[in-house]
C-alpha cells in the first residue's frame, strides 16, 4: 500500500533504523509464523523458520513485495509517530502535528488491509500450497499485524499517556482530547489482532489512565469501549481495588455513562472461568481442575465485595432500571412488536446492517449530554456530528465500539423500515411535534399521548447489562448483603413495573440475524427476558430475610398469606415489608405465576419463569406454597408434566418437575392436595415418568422423600411415595440414579442425581440400615457399558467429596444444607464413612468392592 510519509523501501525493515527496537515483546503473541523472518530468509537466500525458503518461494514475487511493503509501512508509521511525539514534547502543548498524523493512522489501521493473493488471468491463484503455512501468511498478515510486530502498541500507548498528562496540566484542550480519542481508537482496532488485548490488559499504567479518562465526558465513550475490548479479548479480570478513586468515579459518573459502563462491570463481576468458551461442555471434573489454576474466581469474589460495600453504587444501579418503566409512552412502545423489532436492531447494528452510514462520527454527548443539548433534536432525526469529539467513525471502529455507537446513534425513520413502522404505529402518523419548553434536566418530545423521554430510552438500551450485573452480584459470594441492599432500594416494585414493559406472549421479531455481541454470541431477542427472570430468582432465593420475598407482593396479597396461615393453622411469620418497598395493584410473583399458566406461541421463557418461582419458594414458608396452590399452579404443573410425557420439551419438563418438588418439599398440606388431584391413571403415569426420567425428576423424588421422612408419611397418605416405600425400592432407585452418571460426564444438570442417591444413604445410616442398603446395591447387576455399580458409586462419591470440600464451594454447601435440612457435616460424615471406612465394616464401599 502507498504511504503518506513517502514510498516505503522494502529494505528499510531490515536495516538498523527500521528494525523493531524490541521484536521479542510481541513476537510470541500468536502461533503464526514470524513474517519478518520469512521475508528476511527470502531476501538473504537462506532457510529460516518452519518451511524456510521453500515455502517463501511458493509466493508470487508481486505478492511477496506487497507483504514487504506492508511491513515497511508499519515500521515507518511507528518511526514517524515517535518523531512527532518527540516534537510535541519539545515544543510544549502544540498537539496539531501529532493529531494530524494520528488521523492518518486511524484511517489506515482501523480497516484490516490484508495483502490478498494475486489472481491469474483465468481466475485461479498463482500459489501452489504444499502445506498450511503459505495460506496462513496470505490470509492473516495485514498492516495491523505488522504494526504490532513493530512495537506499535507501545508507541501509541506512550502518546496516550502524554496526552492524558497534557490534559491534566492544561485542562479540556480540544487537541489533547482528540489525540487521546484517536489513540484509543487505534488500540481498540488492534485488539482484533491475536493476544493484543491480553498485552494491553497486563499494562497496569494503561488501566489507570483509561479509568481516569472515564471521568472526562469528552473521552468517556472511547475509554469505556477500550476497557470492554481489553476485558473481553483477554478473558481475564482484574481487581477493582487496583483502580484509584473508583468509588469517587462511580459516584460522579452521569447515569447514562454508568449504564454504558455496566458492559465492563459485567465482565468484572462474572467468573468466566466457570463457564468459559471451551468449558461449557466440559464435565465438572475437568472444569474443576480447570478452575483450580484460574485466579479469576478469587478476583471476582473480591470485586463482589467492593460492590457489596458500596451501597451508593448499588442504589444507582437499581435506579437505572427505573428509567422507562413508569413513562406511559415508553410502556406503549416497549409493548409494540414493531418498536421492539427496531429496539433489537439498534442493539445489533453495525455497518453490515446497512443503516448507519459509514462516515458518521457519533459525538460523545449523544447520550451522556442529551439532556444538556442546547438545540434538542426530534426523535428519529440524525444527530449532528462533532469532529472527533467522541467515538470515531463507526465504519472504522472495533465491533464493541460499533455496537456502542449504534446504541447511541439516533437513526432516521426513513433509513430503518422497522423504526418507520414503529413511528407510524404510534397514535398519530405525525407523532413528533415541536419540542415543548423543557426542564434542563430532562430531554423529551411531546407526542399525541404524552412525552417520550429520550434520556430514559437511551438508558433502556442498556437495561440488559444493568440487569446482568445486579443478577450476578445477587447470586455471588456476598448475595445476602446484595439482596438486602436491592430490597432497601426498592428493587421489588421496579421489577414489578418492568414486567409490564416486556412482551411475554411471543418473541419480538428480529430484523436481521446478527448476534447481539458479535460473532459466536448466541444472545437473541430473549436476552432481556432471560436476564430479568434470573435477577428475580437470585433476588429472592434462599434469603434469610422473609421481608425481601414480601417486596414482590402487594399488601392485599400479604393479607391473603395471613389468611392461609390461619386456615391451615400454620405458625405466623414476621414478614411485613416497608410500605415503600412493596408492589402496587398486583404483585410480581402473582404476575409470573399467572403468566406461566397462559398458553402462548413462544414457551421458551416458561423454563425461566418456572425457575424464578422455584427460586422464590426456596426458603419460603408453607403458606407461600399454598398460595401457589390456591392460584392454580399445582394443578397446572401436574397436567403439563403429563402432557409433556412424549418428551418434546425435556428442559421444560425438568423445570416443572423442579418447581413441583419445591412446592411439595416439607409441606404435608401440599402433598395431600396433590394426592387429591390425581386419579389412578394419572398417579401411575406420574410415577412411571419420574422413575424413567431421573435426570429430570430426581429433585422431585428427593423432595417427596424428604417430606415423607419429616412427617412419617407413607403410600397410604400419598400414593406417589410408593416409589421408595421399601429399602429394596430405594436401592433400585440408587442403582438407576448411578447408571445416569460417570465422573467424566458430571455436569450441572445431572449432579443432582448423585445428591439424591446420597440422601437415601444418609437416611439409611440414621436408621442403622446403611450396610443393608449397600448390600442391596451391590447385589444388583452391573450398570450399562460394563461399569460396575459399586466402582462407579465409589468414584462418584470420591469426586463429590473433592468438589464440595473446596473452599470456594461454601455457597454450594450451604444451599445443599438448606434444601435438604440435613447439616452439611452429616453429608460429609456419611460420605467419608462409605469412602474411607474399614474394609472389615459393611458400611464401607471398600468392603463391598472386595467381596
Amino acid at each position: 500500500m502507498a504511504s503518506r510519509v513517502g514510498a516505503s523501501s522494502p529494505g528499510t525493515i531490515f536495516g538498523p533504523k527500521g528494525r523493531p527496537s524490541s521484536p521479542h515483546l510481541f513476537a510470541a503473541h500468536s502461533k503464526e509464523p514470524n513474517i519478518a523472518n520469512y521475508i528476511r530468509s527470502h531476501r538473504n537466500g537462506k532457510r529460516r523458520g518452519p518451511g524456510g525458503l521453500t515455502n517463501i518461494l511458493m509466493l508470487p514475487s508481486g505478492f511477496l513485495k506487497r507483504i514487504s511493503d506492508t511491513y515497511g509501512d508499519a515500521s515507518n508509521m511507528v518511526v514517524e509517530l515517535r518523531r512527532r511525539e518527540e516534537t510535541v514534547l519539545a515544543q510544549g502543548n502544540d498537539w496539531k502535528p501529532l493529531k494530524t498524523y494520528l488521523e492518518y493512522m486511524v484511517e489506515s489501521l482501523t480497516v484490516a488491509h490484508t495483502a490478498d493473493e494475486p489472481v491469474n488471468q483465468d481466475g485461479g491463484t498463482t500459489t501452489r500450497r504444499l502445506d498450511g503455512t503459505v495460506e496462513t501468511i496470505r490470509k492473516s498478515f495485514s498492516l495491523r499485524d505488522a504494526f504490532v510486530h513493530c512495537d506499535g502498541i507501545q508507541a501509541v500507548s506512550r502518546v496516550l499517556f502524554h496526552a492524558y498528562k497534557g490534559g491534566c496540566h492544561h485542562g479540556a484542550h480540544s487537541s489533547w482530547i482528540k489525540t487521546a480519542n484517536m489513540c484509543m481508537a487505534i488500540l481498540r482496532s488492534l485488539c482484533e489482532t491475536a493476544s493484543v488485548a491480553s498485552d494491553l490488559f497486563s499494562n497496569s499504567q494503561l488501566k489507570q489512565v483509561l479509568f481516569a479518562l472515564l471521568s472526562k465526558p469528552a473521552t468517556f465513550a472511547s475509554s469505556a469501549a477500550l476497557i470492554e475490548e481489553m476485558l473481553a479479548g483477554s478473558g481475564k479480570v482484574f481487581e477493582i481495588s487496583e483502580i484509584q478513586n473508583f468509588s469517587v468515579l462511580a459516584r460522579e459518573l452521569p447515569d447514562s455513562h454508568l449504564a454504558l459502563l455496566c458492559r465492563a462491570f459485567a465482565l468484572l463481576v462474572y467468573d468466566s472461568s466457570e463457564v468459559s468458551f471451551g468449558t461449557e461442555n466440559m464435565g465438572m471434573a475437568k472444569q474443576e481442575m480447570h478452575e483450580v489454576g484460574s485466579q479469576n474466581s478469587h478476583i471476582v469474589d473480591r470485586n463482589h465485595e467492593i460492590f457489596a460495600n458500596n451501597p451508593e453504587l448499588i442504589a444507582r444501579l437499581v435506579s437505572l432500571l427505573h428509567s422507562g418503566t413508569t413513562d406511559p409512552v415508553m410502556k406503549e412502545l416497549m409493548q409494540s412488536p414493531d418498536f421492539i423489532a427496531w429496539f433489537w436492531s439498534a442493539l445489533t447494528l453495525d455497518e453490515s446492517a446497512g443503516v448507519l452510514p459509514q462516515n458518521i462520527e457519533v459525538p460523545y454527548d449523544t447520550v451522556a449530554g442529551m439532556h444538556d443539548m442546547q438545540n434538542p433534536v426530534p426523535l428519529g432525526s440524525a444527530v449532528n456530528s462533532h469532529s472527533h469529539q467522541g467515538l470515531m467513525s463507526t465504519g472504522s471502529s472495533s465491533p464493541a465500539v460499533r455496537r456502542a455507537a449504534a446504541r447511541m446513534q439516533s437513526t432516521r425513520p426513513d433509513s430503518s423500515p422497522q423504526l418507520a413502522r414503529a413511528v407510524r404505529n404510534t397514535p398519530s402518523q405525525d407523532t413528533m411535534a415541536t419540542p415543548r419548553p423543557r426542564d434542563p434536566n430532562t430531554f423529551t418530545f411531546q407526542t399525541v399521548n404524552g412525552n417520550f423521554d429520550v434520556r430514559s430510552f437511551s438508558l433502556t438500551l442498556f437495561q440488559v447489562e444493568v440487569i446482568f450485573v445486579l443478577c450476578t452480584l445477587a447470586g455471588g459470594k456476598y448475595k445476602k448483603q446484595i439482596q438486602k441492599l436491592l430490597a432497601d432500594n426498592g428493587l421489588g416494585p421496579i421489577l414489578n413495573n418492568l414486567f409490564d414493559c416486556i412482551e411475554w406472549t411471543k418473541s419480538p421479531e428480529t430484523p436481521n440475524s446478527m448476534s447481539l455481541y458479535g460473532a459466536g454470541c448466541e444472545c437473541n431477542e430473549s436476552a432481556l427476558r432471560i436476564q430479568y427472570l434470573r435477577l428475580v430468582r437470585n433476588f429472592c432465593e434462599n434469603t434469610d430475610l422473609l421481608q425481601i420475598k414480601r417486596t414482590l407482593f402487594t399488601s392485599n396479597e400479604s393479607e391473603e398469606l395471613q389468611t392461609i396461615q390461619r386456615k391451615y393453622n400454620l405458625e405466623p411469620t414476621e414478614d411485613i415489608a416497608e410500605p415503600s418497598q412493596i408492589c402496587d395493584n398486583k404483585g410480581l410473583i402473582l404476575k409470573i405465576l399467572e403468566s406461566l399458566q397462559i398458553s402462548c406461541e413462544d414457551n421458551s421463557h416458561k423454563v425461566f419463569m418456572a425457575s424464578a418461582l422455584e427460586g422464590y419458594l426456596r426458603g419460603a414458608p408453607v403458606a407461600d406454597k399454598l398460595f401457589f396452590v390456591e392460584h392454580g399452579l399445582l394443578a397446572y404443573i401436574v397436567s403439563e408434566i403429563l402432557v409433556l410425557a412424549d418428551g418434546t420439551s425435556q428442559s421444560l419438563m425438568q423445570s416443572f418437575f423442579d418447581l413441583l418438588g419445591e412446592m411439595l418439599k416439607f409441606s404435608r398440606e401440599v402433598c395431600l392436595t396433590l394426592e387429591s388431584h390425581l386419579d389412578v391413571d394419572q398417579c401411575e403415569l406420574l410415577i412411571r415418568l419420574s422413575t424413567d426420567r431421573l435426570v429430570s425428576s430426581n429433585v422431585f423424588i428427593r423432595s417427596l422423600y424428604l417430606t415423607a421422612e419429616k412427617y412419617d408419611m407413607n403410600q397410604k397418605d400419598c400414593r406417589l411415595m410408593f416409589m421408595f416405600h421399601s429399602l429394596v425400592d430405594r436401592a433400585r432407585l440408587i442403582v438407576s440414579l448411578i447408571s445416569c452418571l460417570s465422573v467424566p460426564d458430571l455436569n450441572q444438570e445431572n449432579v443432582c442425581c448423585l445428591n439424591t442417591a446420597i440422601v437415601f444413604l444418609i437416611h439409611a445410616q440414621r436408621r442403622a440400615q446403611l450396610h443393608e442398603l449397600l448390600k442391596l446395591v451391590a447385589d444388583t447387576q452391573g450398570i450399562p457399558n460394563g461399569r460396575d455399580t459399586m466402582w462407579n458409586l465409589h468414584s462418584l462419591v470420591s469426586f463429590w467429596q473433592f468438589f464440595y470440600r473446596s473452599p470456594k464451594r461454601a455457597q454450594d454447601c450451604e444451599a445443599l444444607q438448606r434444601s435438604s435440612q440435613i447439616p452439611f457435616t452429616e453429608w460429609l460424615h456419611v460420605v467419608i464413612e462409605i469412602l474411607l471406612g474399614d474394609k472389615q465394616h459393611k458400611t464401607s464401599l471398600n468392603y463391598w468392592l472386595l467381596v
